[in-house]
């Protein structure tokens, strides 16, 4: 009789319809969030993904072992290679490509071309946990291989999965009979671990100890295993979901089918993912996988039509180009959401064209590279995209030959110093003495707070105050205003702003400028194509914000200098425009008609609550900032504004004046 190890290895298994259309439907999820369709949730698809991922390649790999009693790690890590790597390094060079042309050398390039190359050898999610948040600044949300730490995740499942079960076959020998059982009980405890870690993540634990906690648990792999390992049990299952009856198989597809759309229509983008946010998405694709086992059902007819089939083919080159697409095509059309939704399934053109030439030619067909050659297939694969991502790093130094003016790099300190917390998910540190400008025997203190336009204003606060012998202390949380009312879904700025009170109190702070951005213009967080704005907020919700701070500073003596919204150039500024094909890119104007559309009610707002406030001042910056029309050029030549919504040092600089009369008026010296 035949050693178990010696026996031949299984051929391939079938290919379950139902599998291939729920990948199409998790794809069009993905997609139709990042283009800015009104999916809120959509993002879950990624999930739905990992579930499927699991099942897949448990049953490839439980296969091997209840046939050879082992895994071939080589074999199959050679497979996956040839399925996966060409595409992926085709897209990273194409993209590379892209973004040498059409986008601004200086912030983009860079994290583009380092997300691609750890994307090339499977560590995306690593480097983008410790360089961005989740779709937080605006480098990261222009960065168009920001998808590939998903592709990450699943490669790094890929390299730990066959060493886990052969591990685990490996202690089955001593119970051959309950091989299946010990294997699947292994993989449970696993899936409960990780599952753990993930929630515990999700709730902040940790934060003494890791950075960020929260985006840790969406970027790990350990912490994300336990939905692929719910795959894996269904894998584990074997052949029992094929023998459900016919009307449970409706119920559980039904069930599915529901969670699945409560998931992407009303999981919160903004609350901390996964933990348990991410059941629902998970477990609506393990019913539909268990109801859609039973072929010649409802649900596997229902997943397995011809078109869900064809896209789900393809999804994997949809997914891959897709992003890429979004972010290059809002560089040529800012703030076109047709343009984004034309380019997000127009990439669905492309996977079709890359799957026979680029995706399936490496692994299947006379095109097939032998396992053998596969080291050669992983050479060129790196090489190509490796040199573009030389060229850029050399290209960025030298920014293509382009010019920026000198002024857009006049910026206030503060962002720098880390008087700014841009992350949403990062605690409320504050390097006060950094953050501090100080003057010889001061006479009182200032301290500027609110989202990132506080930075903004602070070089124009501590010109007005130094005349004042007044010290100026800042303190700003990007997409966080300053106020009692937070953002849905942001928790962290809730606390910030107990903590800005607590230093009012505890520095003996005389006048607090409070410097906002209105709730709807975003600039702090999210362009719309990633699906991810600034926070949910109303207008009234916001000024009953601002009218309880200044209630709360009234009540200690203290004074407010509440700096109005600046007029906002968005996408159109000529930094957010310059690029290789577009070296000179014109100066946007906007009129006063224009400016006080765009800032509207939230100005009305804070007029009408700073006018029953005595112990408060409203500046507005257009006064200062704008003569007939508003230029983020200064009328005798140098720059206002280094970013759509930012101001130099220049910009805040013309702040000072009417925030010094504030001031002097507040202490009663003017």
């Amino acid at each position: 009789m035949s050693r178990p190890d010696t026996v031949a290895p299984p051929g391939p298994l079938p290919r379950r319809a139902d599998v291939q259309g729920l990948r199409a439907v998790a794809v069009v999820l993905v997609v139709a969030f990042h283009a800015g369709l009104p999916v809120p949730g959509g993002f879950v698809g990624v999930d739905v993904f990992f579930v499927i991922s699991g099942l897949v390649i448990g049953r490839l790999l439980l296969a091997e072992v209840d046939a050879t009693g082992s895994v071939r790690v080589g074999h199959f890590l050679a497979r996956r290679v040839r399925r996966l790597l060409p595409l992926l390094a085709l897209v990273v060079a194409v993209t590379l490509v892209g973004v040498i042309l059409l986008t601004n050398p200086y912030p983009v390039e860079p994290v583009t071309a380092r997300t691609g190359a750890a994307g090339l050898v499977s560590l995306a999610n690593v480097y983008l946990y410790r360089h961005t948040g989740y779709f937080d600044l605006r480098a990261d949300e222009a960065n168009p291989l920001l998808h590939l730490w998903s592709l990450s995740v699943e490669e790094q499942f890929y390299l730990a999965l066959p060493v886990g079960l052969l591990l685990l076959a490996a202690a089955g020998r001593r119970w051959p009979a309950a091989r299946r059982q010990v294997l699947a009980a292994g993989i449970a405890l696993a899936t409960l671990a990780s599952f753990a870690l993930s929630w515990a993540l999700a709730s902040g634990w940790g934060g003494g100890v890791v950075e960020a906690p929260e985006r840790l648990g969406f970027y790990a792999s350990p912490a994300r295993a336990w939905e692929m390992g719910l795959g894996l049990l269904l894998a584990c299952a074997g052949s029992a979901p094929e023998r459900l009856p016919g009307r449970w198989a409706v119920l559980l597809g039904a069930l599915g089918a529901a969670l699945l759309a409560a998931a992407a229509l009303l999981t919160d983008p903004l609350a901390p993912f996964p933990g348990p946010a991410a059941l629902p998405a998970t477990g609506a694709a393990v019913l539909l996988l268990v109801a859609g086992a039973a072929s010649g059902g409802p649900v596997a007819r229902a997943l397995g039509v011809r078109p869900l089939r064809w896209v789900g083919d393809r999804s994997y080159g949809w997914y891959l180009w897709h992003w890429p697409a979004i972010v290059l095509v809002d560089q040529v059309w800012p703030g076109h959401p047709w343009a984004l939704v034309a380019a997000a399934f127009g990439a669905l053109g492309l996977a079709a064209v890359t799957r026979p030439l680029v995706e399936e030619r490496f692994r299947v067909g006379r095109g097939a590279v032998p396992r053998r050659g596969t080291a050669a297939l992983v050479a060129v694969c790196l090489v190509v995209p490796g040199v573009l991502v030389v060229a850029v790093g050399s290209g960025t130094r030298h920014g293509w030959g382009l010019e920026e003016p000198l002024a857009w790099y006049e910026t206030p300190e503060g962002r720098n110093v880390g008087c700014v917390i841009f992350n949403r998910d990062l605690p409320d540190r504050w390097p006060e003495e950094a953050c501090t400008t100080t003057v010889p025997d001061p006479e009182g203190r200032v301290l500027v707070a609110g989202d990132a336009f506080a930075d903004s204003v602070t070089p124009g606060v501590v010109e007005a105050a130094s005349g004042l012998d007044l010290e100026v202390a800042e303190w700003a949380r990007a997409g966080c205003p300053l106020g009692l009312e937070a953002p849905e879904g942001y928790p962290r700025c809730a606390s910030w702003q107990q903590e800005v009170l607590a230093a009012v109190d505890r520095l003996d702070v005389d006048v607090v400028v409070v410097a906002n951005r209105p709730p709807d213009q975003g600039g702090d967080e999210g362009l719309a194509s990633v699906g991810v704005g600034a926070g949910t907020m109303s207008t009234q919700r916001w000024a009953d914000g601002l009218d309880g701070l200044l209630t709360a500073l009234g009540r200690r003596g203290v004074g407010a200098v509440v700096v109005a919204p600046a007029p906002d150039f968005g996408r159109d500024h000529p930094r957010d425009r310059l690029s290789l094909v577009r070296p000179d890119p014109s100066v946007p104007v906007l009129t006063r008609a224009e400016v006080a559309e765009q800032r509207g009610a939230a100005l009305d707002a804070e007029r009408e609550v700073v006018a029953v406030h005595p112990g408060a001042v409203l500046v507005d910056p257009v006064e200062v900032l704008c003569e007939a029309d508003c230029r983020p050029t200064a009328p005798g030549g140098g720059w206002l504004y280094y970013d759509g919504d930012s101001l130099t040092l220049d910009g805040s600089a013309r702040l000072a004046g009417p925030v010094g009369d504030a001031l002097r008026r507040l202490r009663g010296t003017g």
